[in-house]
């Protein structure tokens, strides 16, 4: 059995987590193995990934992207529906299985998001994801409509 063992763990979690309440949740973990004679060490932290970017700068970078979930009776969400409605596309609620950039808008800015899309959930970012022309010009019209209804 080797000494160390490095495990890294890409989870998903409700809004109000915190990267702070999520190493503590994983750290307590250790309890476990409190009552053997000689318990394993756990260090438990967010991970940080470090790139440098094509003209030189140097990231590091926590990689936490925090839940987020706007409420169905906020005003963005009642205009969003209320445009699709308008237009005469489906209008209805779901969440994500994904990450968004809302994680930092909506997770850790506190500004206002919804995400609206035209593509299948199961196909986006594969080799093969594509979207039907038919869904693309749907689309277009929701985006123009949910803009309508915002402005």
């Amino acid at each position: 059995m080797p000494a160390p063992c490095l495990a890294r763990v890409d989870c998903r979690f409700p809004p109000g987590e915190t990267q702070e309440t999520l190493v503590e949740l994983i750290s307590r973990q250790a309890d476990a193995w409190s009552a053997r004679d000689r318990p394993p060490g756990l260090d438990c932290h967010i991970y940080v990934a470090e790139f440098d970017t094509f003209n030189g700068r140097h990231f590091a970078v926590p990689e936490y992207a925090a839940a987020w979930l706007t409420p169905i009776e906020s005003p963005i969400v009642t205009a969003a529906l209320s445009g699709l409605t308008a237009a005469g596309l489906p209008a209805q609620t779901a969440t994500y299985g994904f990450c968004t950039n809302g994680s930092l808008t909506a997770g850790l800015r506190s500004v206002p998001t919804i995400g609206y899309g035209i593509g299948r959930e199961q196909e986006a970012h594969t080799v093969d994801e594509y979207i039907e022309l038919t869904n693309l010009y749907r689309g277009t019209i929701g985006y123009s409509a949910i803009v309508g209804a915002l402005l």
